[in-house]
């Protein structure tokens, strides 16, 4: 059954492309394998449309024109309606009295400007500044800098890839600071963490977990600091002629991630012309072989056109005629980034989690790996469907929010994120650094995992249900598992870490609990079977399960499955 368009897609059916054709592409994206590219497609949500725009330039001209005689504002408005279809009659029949939303025209002159906004950017009333348009009429550091706007999914969903350390570079034509906004929301003060290069020299500092090539600019610190930055923001024509010849040290770097990373391309981005360029420039260094793994090229768009067509001919010169519609099928994700990203944050963290699963209980076969997997799976995917009944923004920010709490409470029994953020990454970098990192071992995330994974196979097989329930309730467990009877799930690193749960009074007295550790138990978190929260009747009931015991048993995964049912009285 063919898929539903891009902008229409489930996240279930956007998993379900991640776990088959895309598989390699979730893949590689968990290994920061990927140069991600922005267009303003990922913003539309949040910020003017260019129809909408077209409309604000024609209305701050028509105002400030006069209606008779020698008027630079009304010349510039005749010479940017001379880009339009309109025949003479047509353009005289227009009232400029009146506001542009009701002339006749509208829809027709707004839709062929948005072909020609750079040009029509280009036509600033004669005695004013070269980008009075963009500056002056569009108001760029005002509308696109906006503290009023807040991200949407699709920020928040990169945001935490950023987080992660799997999204490292990225690069933007995107005038707007709703990426950076979300980093700091889920990674507050952090630093080190996103390097946002704009000016040449900013190439030259020590490189952060991850870089934002704003090479349009950037309409926040233009706002912040107009005498340097507000040349710096690309929107006219004639800046995107010179942008290679007066922006090398930024366009060497761009072709340096064409040429040596794979390409994720979003929201449009390839439509813009010193984009293609520079893929031109980098398929005369090096090409890419088809087919590759990950995939060298894909595009979540709803169908391949003209412009992806362009990207695709220049990096496969010996294929791409006779096998355009392999190359071009294999480079379709159609799911806008809307729907991907969040898909992808999903499937990078099952990778990880399962990675981690995996060196907590080496000893299991692959059999029985295949079935921990299997469940991590069957978690995501209850996620994604709970998470699709729910506006994607709200889903997105509430699922960010719990992981956070859910690793903060792991690690230290409270919830302090470094930097006052609402997220905490799972690991620091891809997945295929996990192994290198000899601090793992020790951290308590791999029993944690395995932990999850076994709930999850579980949920899987049907022996209980798990689910969460967004927002979560400032009581509830990291999960709530339903078996012979519904208990909520705590994960503790550590005794101190336990302990601490108990005391910053986590736990709800009232609730069915299960605490799962990842090291032996030498003292129970509940320290005193009566200890009271509240009213001085109320218990703590808290059962206590060791994974790291669970493992040294050295049964298999059914006896893992067994132990675990026993212990949780499931």
């Amino acid at each position: 059954m063919p898929l539903p368009p891009a902008d229409t897609i489930s996240l279930p059916d956007t998993l379900a492309l991640l776990d088959g054709q895309f598989a390699a592409l979730a893949a590689g994206v968990a290994d920061g394998a990927y140069a991600i590219w922005l267009g303003s497609g990922i913003s539309f949500k949040k910020m003017p449309k260019l129809a909408d725009l077209v409309e604000i330039v024609l209305e701050h001209l028509r105002t400030h024109a006069a209606l008779a005689g020698p008027c630079a504002y009304r010349d510039s408005l005749d010479r940017i309606l001379a880009l339009t279809p309109l025949d003479d009659d047509e353009k005289s029949a227009i009232d400029f009295s009146q506001p542009v939303s009701t002339w006749a025209q509208c829809e027709l002159i707004r839709r062929s400007l948005v072909l020609n906004y750079a040009r029509m950017l280009d036509l600033a009333p004669r005695d004013k500044p070269p980008d009075y348009l963009l500056w002056n009429a569009v108001e760029v550091a005002r509308r696109y800098a906006s503290p009023a706007v807040t991200p949407g999914v699709e920020h928040l969903a990169l945001a935490a890839l950023v987080v992660e350390g799997v999204a490292s570079e990225i690069a933007s034509a995107n005038w707007d600071g709703l990426l950076e906004t979300a980093v700091a929301r889920l990674a507050g003060t952090l630093p080190d963490l996103l390097q946002v290069c704009v000016l040449s020299a900013d190439y030259r500092k020590m490189p952060a977990r991850a870089r934002l090539y704003k090479f349009h600019g950037c309409a926040v610190l233009a706002g912040r600091n107009e005498a340097t930055y507000r040349e710096r923001l690309v929107g006219r024509q004639s800046q995107l002629d010179a942008w290679a010849t007066q922006n090398p040290v930024v366009e060497a770097r761009l072709i340096s991630l064409a040429v040596n990373q794979s390409t994720l391309m979003l929201g449009l981005s390839a439509q813009d012309f010193n984009i293609r360029g520079v893929f031109v420039h980098a398929q005369a260094q090096m090409t890419w072989p088809f087919p590759s793994d990950p995939p060298a090229f894909v595009f979540s768009e709803d169908a391949i056109g003209p412009d992806q067509q362009a990207i695709l001919r220049n990096q496969y010169p010996a294929d791409y005629v006779a096998m355009q519609e392999q190359i071009d099928s294999a480079s379709l994700l159609r799911a806008y980034p809307a729907h991907l990203l969040p898909a992808l944050w999903l499937r990078v963290a099952e990778i990880k989690f399962a990675a981690l699963a995996e060196s907590a209980a080496p000893h299991l076969s692959p059999a029985d790996q295949g079935s921990l997997k299997a469940g991590l799976k069957a978690l995501r995917d209850r996620v994604a469907a709970d998470g699709d009944g729910l506006n994607r923004e709200a889903f997105m920010d509430g699922a960010l929010i719990h992981l956070g709490r859910t690793l903060a409470l792991l690690r230290e029994g409270r919830i302090s994120i470094p930097g006052g953020g609402t997220y905490a990454p799972i690991t620091l970098g891809p997945v295929s650094g996990l192994a290198a990192d000899a601090n793992i071992a020790a951290s308590g995330l791999p029993q944690f995992a395995l932990a999850v994974a076994l709930l999850g196979h579980g949920h899987a097989t049907g022996t209980w249900t798990c689910g969460v329930t967004l927002p979560v309730a400032p009581t509830a467990g990291a999960i709530r598992v339903q078996g012979r009877r519904t208990v909520e799930v705590f994960f503790a690193a550590s005794e101190r870490a336990a302990a601490q749960l108990v005391s910053e009074g986590h736990v709800n007295a009232a609730a069915d609990v299960v605490l799962i550790h990842s090291d032996p138990i030498t003292a129970p978190a509940a320290r005193s079977p009566a200890r009271t929260y509240g009213r001085a009747t109320s218990r703590i009931h808290v059962r206590e399960v060791s994974v790291r015991t669970l493992v040294d048993s050295g049964v298999d995964l059914c006896g893992l499955i067994q132990h675990c049912q026993l212990e949780l009285a499931l």
